[in-house]
């Protein structure tokens, strides 16, 4: 038998409240949102082009970037890492450039929905202000 709040919040919302259909599902009913890990993505046109006809790689990508943001992949090579992001994580939200980060649109909209949400969207902006700030420090470093 499954239990615990992460068993209860997947029953509720049919996903992992990492994934962002659940996401989409639980932050109007109240989740937190500065409960969500990945509450951000890349700032980066190539996100929207549509996988058929877009480059394997976007133009931004920089492995050292990718490799120092994601310490679970900073013992691939870094073809080993472009082949990672080609198959996996351009699905998992994962830092690859020093394009900015932003807060998923979605998420920005339905926080102002809610009304006074502006201290969350402030926490967080401030938190990706700092984490864009190490991004820019991991690519100068290497």
């Amino acid at each position: 038998e499954r239990g615990g709040s992460v068993s209860a919040i997947y029953d509720y919302a049919g996903a992992h409240p990492d994934d962002e259909a659940a996401q989409k599902v639980l932050v109007p009913q109240g989740y937190p949102a500065i409960k969500l890990k990945k509450f951000f993505v890349t700032d980066d046109p190539w996100l929207s082009e549509p996988e058929t006809t877009r480059s394997k790689l976007p133009p931004s990508f920089s492995a050292t970037i990718y490799k120092g943001m994601n310490h679970d992949l900073n013992y691939l090579s870094d073809e080993d890492a472009e082949r990672h992001f080609a198959e996996d994580g351009k699905n998992e939200d994962r830092i690859y450039s020093s394009l900015p980060l932003v807060i998923k649109s979605w998420l920005r909209e339905e926080l102002i929905k809610m009304g006074g949400e502006e201290s969350t969207i402030a926490i967080l902006e401030a938190y990706l202000a700092a984490l864009n700030r190490g991004i820019v420090n991991t690519s100068i470093e290497k």
